[in-house]
């Protein structure tokens, strides 16, 4: 089961992940790469900032290689079992007949699942997703067109929390035949990759729609997941339309794009998938498996979930104390005179405003939620945390868990003291009840303050002349 990643765990007990992250791991939403670009919905989003490069030329990122013999085989259609691979990714075979115990996936028709890459042929197959068809381009591999096989943003990729990690949310719909002589019902999955692509169309721009060709691609295209080995399925599910693998790329070694959170609008960084299935040992492919593909699709999936924009504001406040000096001094100080003489001396006060002192630093705001799209959502955990000083706690307008309907808006206050005047990252961190985790941050910045001044001004009062002085509030002399 997806476990939904508590308040202010993203940074608090995720915090050395979301370093390596870059602040990132989700913004605000995105509409699918196939329709036109909206303008932003909100600012200073972050998946936790996830800001490692623009919108151009990808800058050479850390490749995670991976690989292992992935077992997910059963004859039960009830079952689901689940394993993992050597760097961390998780694999599951959703059984049909036992889907809630299997992650409550429900079916992958149209309305719940966008298909985004569909592949075809007999013995071994391969393919990416392009919108090559739609500007008059062949596949390049055993791609199938019509809708199944289209661009999608990274955006459109779910980020969901599983057992306190965070990763990208993939579906594959298996349709080998259910036949009982072996291995008819079998396949394999042999290669896995992920690649970031902007220059679609070599014009150093990305374009809509992204006509990818040319396998394996090359730069400004960087493949950031690369999974090799046998990932070994028993297809005992019937028909078409479910989801029948769910594959988790875990996302603790992948930098991912700045704007490029869960349906973050601003995202202009196509993500690609290349798979393999089918490799045999007689094909000379570098599986040690011989569990070949009939003549029927597999196709890739993402689910579509509901989405929040989190925006934040974080005002500074702190206290500066003011020292003064005075000083009284008597010209001339002293008189030598006979009885019945007298004198008349002059005093000077000399005021001297010689410093402050800062104190009581602090920080408060306000976490706006709201949703802009067309499901409900479910906010089940609101969390505030600033760097170097953990979690903050959070209040909000109603109880949680709470329901935003299309266009809603949850609003939460949170305040916090701070130990001095250094610039943070302030992070407030939302999870839906489906497992998906959005985030907004905002600098905690001192140079706008609103500073509370104790004794910025002082009154003098002289006792032996009953004078009232003042108000000063700098250097004087009376």
């Amino acid at each position: 089961m997806t476990r939904t990643l508590p308040p202010g765990a993203l940074e608090s007990e995720l915090a050395s992940r979301l370093d390596a992250l870059n602040g990132r791991l989700m913004r605000s939403p995105s509409q699918q790469a196939r329709r036109p670009r909206r303008a932003r919905l909100v600012t200073a989003l972050t998946v936790g900032a996830l800001a490692l490069f623009g919108t151009g030329a990808l800058s050479v990122l850390a490749l995670v290689n991976d690989q292992g013999v992935v077992d997910i085989q059963t004859d039960d259609k009830n079952a689901c079992p689940i394993d993992t691979t050597e760097e961390g990714a998780i694999v599951q075979f959703v059984g049909q007949g036992n889907q809630t115990e299997c992650g409550e996936l429900g079916a992958a028709g149209s309305g719940a699942f966008d298909s985004f890459v569909r592949v075809q042929a007999n013995g071994s197959e391969q393919g990416y997703n392009t919108d090559a068809k739609d500007v008059g381009l062949n596949f390049q591999f055993n791609e199938v067109g019509g809708s199944f096989t289209h661009s999608i943003l990274v955006s459109d990729i779910p980020v969901v929390s599983e057992g306190g990690e965070l990763y990208w949310e993939l579906y594959a719909d298996v349709n080998e035949s259910n036949a009982n002589n072996f291995p008819s019902p079998h396949i394999s999955l042999n290669d896995f990759e992920v690649w970031f692509v902007t220059d679609c169309v070599n014009t150093g721009t990305p374009t809509d729609p992204c006509p990818i060709t040319g396998y394996p691609f090359s730069v400004p295209n960087e493949k950031v997941y690369d999974f090799h080995g046998d990932i070994l399925i028993n297809d005992v599910n019937a028909g078409s339309g479910d989801a029948d693998i769910r594959y988790l790329v875990p996302l603790a070694d992948i930098d991912v794009p700045d704007d490029c959170g869960y349906k973050d609008p601003a995202c202009e960084v196509f993500f690609v998938l290349y798979t393999q299935w089918g490799l045999t040992e007689n094909q000379g492919g570098d599986a040690t498996h011989d569990y070949p593909t009939d003549a029927t699709f597999e196709e890739w999936k993402v689910r579509q979930y509901p989405f929040v924009t989190v925006t934040k504001t974080a005002d500074t406040s702190f206290t500066r104390t003011w020292e003064w000096t005075i000083d009284k001094s008597v010209t001339p100080a002293t008189w030598d005179l006979f009885t019945g003489d007298s004198g008349t001396s002059d005093y000077t006060i000399d005021l001297d405003k010689t410093g402050s002192t800062d104190s009581g630093w602090a920080v408060s705001g306000t976490i706006t939620i709201t949703n802009p799209g067309d499901l409900d959502a479910e906010v089940t955990d609101v969390a505030d945390e600033i760097t170097g000083v953990g979690a903050v706690t959070v209040e909000c307008d109603e109880d949680l868990p709470v329901t935003l309907g299309p266009d809603d808006t949850l609003e939460c206050d949170y305040s916090s003291a701070l130990t001095d005047d250094s610039t943070r990252t302030n992070t407030a961190t939302v999870t839906l009840e489906a497992g998906t985790v959005f985030i907004g941050d905002a600098e905690v910045n001192f140079g706008d303050a609103d500073v509370t001044e104790v004794n910025a001004s002082v009154n003098v009062s002289d006792t032996y002349n009953d004078g009232q002085f003042g108000p000063f509030t700098d250097d004087d002399q009376i």
